[in-house]
């Protein structure tokens, strides 16, 4: 039998956080029915093989008046050892126009980091300080097969360190996910003191995510990163993924020519340029100076600047991690897409 690394574990958690994208409805509805497909699939896909259950959550967060979530949190626990759990942060919902203004491309302003012993010049972007404070409040609804429903996640771990002598935390997501899951691992260290008594370690295994703050961010988070609680962050990106190039100004200026001798269009490239123009002034670094940094695969079958883009941004880096057949994609496109005529309500917005 195949043995899986704890990043390629991490990776099929990630993808199982995108189940149920294209839920519309009220939350608790979709909490509910996300929670039965994560539970089923925990039990099912090759890289977890029944090895972690959910113990909390899921929980899902839409802005008012929009259709689809914009946010999804889900904790799993390991079966054989219950002191290890897993906060599982959902990237970017690809139907949802609101998380793509608000929680990927609010780069231009940035907010103070107001936790550990930060000095004022520590900042993140208004995305990112947005997409935390979402994290930090949210709470499961009530509902069927929910788990730990209006327990926030700080209280969760707080509660299980009452029970448990030792808590082993990894924080991972892909995208989006991929810049929260550092910064709520960040959160967790600098509150740890007051908040989270104990023998608890954090680490980190990121995917494709974006830079969260400005160099003073980056210093401060490695400073942290370094030893004590926190012990360990992987941070993992492929070569080719735009997503992973933003907001560094090195990485922003790499994009028209990522892909050559497919150029973006007009339109594309003047988005780049405004980019690299707007966020100039910020200083955006990424954390962890020594990524795991994947060699991409360029495909000539996609001739189009965009399609390579989101096939870099999703379907490479199972690849790139040899566990393609791993990931049940007919299973995660079923699911969303066409099971109860959802495809159809998509469509018609009905």
């Amino acid at each position: 039998m195949k043995e899986y690394s704890k990043r390629q574990k991490m990776l099929a958690l990630c993808y199982i956080s995108y189940y149920g994208i294209t839920f519309i409805g009220k939350d608790e509805k979709n909490e509910s029915r996300i929670s039965k497909m994560i539970e089923n699939v925990l039990k099912k896909w090759k890289p977890i093989n029944g090895e972690w259950k959910l113990v909390w959550g899921p929980a899902v967060f839409a802005l008012p008046a929009t259709k689809f979530d914009d946010s999804m949190v889900y904790i799993a626990q390991n079966v054989k050892d219950p002191s290890k759990y897993t906060i599982v942060i959902r990237g970017t919902n690809p139907f949802s126009i609101p998380n793509w203004i608000i929680w990927d491309f609010q780069a231009e302003n940035m907010k103070n980091w107001p936790f550990g012993d930060a000095e004022n010049t520590v900042q993140i972007s208004e995305s990112t300080s947005f997409g935390l404070v979402i994290l930090q409040g949210l709470r499961p609804s009530v509902g069927d097969n929910i788990k730990q429903a209006k327990v926030s996640i700080l209280e969760f771990l707080q509660n299980e360190l009452k029970v448990n002598n030792k808590l082993d935390i990894t924080v991972t997501g892909h995208s989006l996910g991929g810049v929260l899951a550092p910064t709520l691992a960040l959160w967790l260290k600098n509150i740890q003191t007051d908040k989270l008594k104990g023998n608890v370690d954090i680490s980190v295994v990121s995917f494709a995510g974006p830079t969260a703050g400005n160099k003073e961010f980056a210093d401060f988070s490695n400073k942290c990163f370094k030893g004590n609680a926190l012990i360990d962050y992987d941070r993992v990106a492929n070569s080719l993924d735009v997503v992973s190039h933003a907001w560094s100004q090195k990485d922003l200026k790499k994009l028209v020519k990522l892909y050559c001798p497919i150029l973006p269009g007009p339109i594309l490239y003047f988005f780049i340029k405004k980019m690299i123009f707007t966020t100039k002034k910020n200083n955006y670094t990424q954390i962890q100076p020594n990524p795991s940094i994947l060699k991409g695969k360029f495909k000539c079958w996609l001739p189009n600047y965009l399609l390579q883009a989101a096939y870099q941004h999703v379907l490479a880096y199972p690849e790139l991690l040899d566990m393609s057949k791993d990931i049940d994609w007919f299973d995660l496109v079923k699911q969303n897409l066409f099971v109860r005529g959802r495809l159809s309500k998509f469509i018609c917005g009905k």
